[in-house]
């Protein structure tokens, strides 16, 4: 839910070096995340191609439709931020709660539907999600 739907609206003044010290160990954590999901993905679609493919090659026909989807990687999310805060002059960061939830907490509106996805092809992506409450 988000902090404002729940009536939440504060400010928190941060220091930028604490924040980027988190986002870069969020990215970390996120890029490792997806490179499993990422090999589980490509194992899983090449099982399934060479399986029609074989039934292919015994002459018989087979529909190429596959219904599983590569995972996303988010990691670009996590370099921006964290190049806008290398950028940053201020030593002092203003976040409202919303942005203190996705930068310090980890927990994008993207999270779950990201965590739910990916877990089809790492075990550790489905381990992490559900650590989080995904």
């Amino acid at each position: 839910m988000a902090m404002y739907q729940a009536g939440i609206n504060m400010n928190v003044s941060v220091d930028r070096d604490q924040l980027l010290e988190t986002l870069r160990k969020n990215r970390k954590e996120h890029n490792a995340l997806f490179e499993e999901a990422k090999k589980g993905y490509c194992n899983k679609a090449l099982k399934a191609v060479q399986e029609k493919l074989n039934v292919l090659k015994e002459g018989h026909p087979v529909s190429l439709a596959f219904s599983f989807s590569p995972p996303q990687d988010m990691t670009s999310v996590y370099d921006t931020t964290i190049k806008m805060l290398e950028w940053s002059q201020d030593t002092k960061i203003t976040l409202k709660a919303d942005e203190f939830r996705k930068l310090i907490e980890d927990q994008w509106d993207w999270s779950s539907q990201w965590f739910s996805a990916n877990s089809q092809y790492s075990d550790e992506v489905a381990i992490t999600g559900s650590s989080k409450g995904y």
